[in-house]
């Protein structure tokens, strides 16, 4: 085994280490809300991004994956999906660095990340969990969550004042001061619609993902592997702007692309920036506005 706190002399290849620095770039864009976790993983990932040599450090890798570990254990129960993601992901980082062939075997790695994500993702939603297939899932999380908002109102034909009555309605009793009147729950056809068709929807797109990834290596594998992806970052967070997730798909989707193919490298960070924009952009609300 290799020297854990020594650089690789041995070049990465291009795919590998676009990888590693757009997740350095993630850690940099997403800092952990833990205050004592946050300056370590920050000052981490800004010497991995300048310091070619650090970057190719197993060592800080394997630091940055105890640094999310704690962050999870310490969050608990409350951290996000993909947070679990980042810490099997800079492990992976880890273990690739001390090995022979570093590129293929982060290749793998990210991969196998990939099919486990959207496998189970699809094994929960379709076969595990009856209040997602029919459809409860999504009409309370579009009432309830204001990621969602804008698209509760823009396509659930709703008004702000009736979402918030709805989040309100979903909350335990009591419902403010003991003689506050109970909130209504409004539920307009639109909303049934956009919550079956997100329900099927999200179901069939990761299910093509992970089929995707699952394909022996042939001919046309890798047209049909990263454009899954694409259309699942591209179409999935746009109505639900959880960059953080997108963000890490594209840097293990970036870890499969062979060296020599530059537009689809490019391709991922075209993907990259534009979860950035579904992120900062209100493009839902400019389109209430243009409706108003």
């Amino acid at each position: 085994m290799r020297n854990p706190f020594r650089p690789r002399d041995e070049e990465l290849g291009r795919a590998a280490t676009l990888a590693l620095r757009l997740t350095a770039i993630i850690l940099l864009l997403q800092p952990a809300p833990v205050w004592y976790l946050r300056p370590i993983l920050i000052s981490l990932a800004v010497l991995v991004v300048a310091v070619p040599a650090i970057l190719r450090t197993p060592a800080a890798w394997g630091a940055m994956a105890i640094l999310l570990a704690v962050r999870v254990v310490r969050l608990w129960p409350t951290p996000d999906n993909h947070h679990y993601l980042y810490v099997y992901w800079t492990l992976a980082i880890f273990l690739a660095l001390l090995a022979l062939r570093p590129g293929v075997v982060l290749g793998r790695a990210a991969r196998w990340l990939v099919v486990g994500v959207f496998l189970w993702a699809t094994l929960w939603k379709g076969l595990l969990s009856p209040d997602y297939l029919d459809g409860r899932f999504y009409r309370v999380r579009l009432l309830t969550d204001h990621r969602f908002a804008e698209a509760t109102r823009l396509v659930g034909d709703l008004t702000a004042e009736q979402i918030e009555g709805a989040r309100a309605y979903l909350k335990p009793a009591p419902y403010g001061e003991p003689n506050s009147q109970m909130p209504r729950l409004v539920e307009s056809p639109g909303v049934h619609r956009l919550a079956t068709f997100l329900t099927w929807a999200t179901l069939l797109i990761e299910g093509a993902v992970a089929l995707a990834f699952l394909l022996p290596w042939g001919r046309h594998t890798l047209v049909v592997r990263h454009g899954a992806l694409f259309a699942f970052c591209g179409s999935a967070y746009a109505i639900a702007p959880v960059a953080g997730f997108g963000w890490i798909l594209c840097a293990m989707g970036v870890a499969q692309v062979p060296d020599n193919r530059r537009g689809l490298l490019l391709a991922y960070v075209f993907v990259f920036l534009l979860l950035r924009f579904y992120l900062d952009v209100p493009w839902e609300r400019f389109l209430l506005a243009i409706r108003a």
